[in-house]
């Protein structure tokens, strides 16, 4: 399973990643995290895609 990971030491918390993600793994509130790595699409990329800082990767869990 392939799942984003968030770097919190480069994320701003604009919470784009959230917007985007249309499965809802991303949730933000002081700053973003992953509370759905499960319903992760498999190349989706979204959330890395319009990261303007680049603090998010997917990685193999």
């Amino acid at each position: 399973m392939q799942v984003p990971h968030i770097d919190g030491e480069i994320c701003v918390s604009c919470g784009i990643c959230a917007y985007v993600c249309p499965a809802g793994v991303i949730e933000v509130k002081s700053a973003p995290r992953v509370v759905k790595p499960e319903a992760c699409i498999d190349g989706c990329m979204e959330c890395v895609d319009n990261c303007p800082t680049l603090a998010i990767e997917i990685v193999r869990q």
